[in-house]
């Protein structure tokens, strides 16, 4: 299990180091492409560049935030609880979050093989976008891994006590 648990943080960690990477790409895109209309002609396409790297950088970090419990939690809520009561929250909202982002993952894999299959582009540089969106299923899949790693904590959490 601690291996496993090691191989889940270390691929959330280079997903993350991707998607600070794609949001310097973003920032320096935007910044050129201001200086770029202000002194010359504007870059084609910033707008779903932009885009398209706004889903990198949102997607690939979602894991490694997820592995330091950066999301919002109800922490404050359940701290007047006992630790069994507060365990047990966690894991039905562990099994919660892993549906939701198990059926999420599987609807964005459905979705990307309908615009391979259609062959649906985007609309300005005319560039294919289901690569993108296989991607963020990976990502998605990485998130229910890391959300597995820490329901199986939890879990053996409440059998300690």
């Amino acid at each position: 299990m601690r291996y496993f648990e090691k191989v889940v943080h270390a691929v959330s960690r280079i997903l993350d180091v991707i998607a600070r990477y794609a949001l310097l790409m973003m920032m320096a895109l935007v910044v050129v492409n201001i200086i770029l209309r202000r002194t010359w002609i504007p870059i084609l396409g910033t707008y779903e560049f932009v885009g398209f790297l706004m889903v990198i950088v949102i997607g690939f970090a979602l894991a490694y935030c997820a592995v330091h419990k950066g999301h919002i939690s109800i922490g404050f809520i359940l701290e007047r609880f006992s630790p069994r009561v507060q365990l047990i929250t966690d894991i039905i909202t562990g099994i919660l979050a892993i549906a939701l982002f198990a059926i999420t993952t599987r609807q964005c894999c459905i979705y990307a093989g309908v615009l391979r299959d259609t062959g649906e582009l985007s609309p300005t540089l005319h560039l294919v976008f289901y690569p993108i969106l296989y991607a963020l299923a990976a990502c998605f899949l990485m998130l229910c891994l890391v959300l597995i790693v820490d329901l199986i904590n939890t879990i053996n959490k409440v059998i300690k006590l």
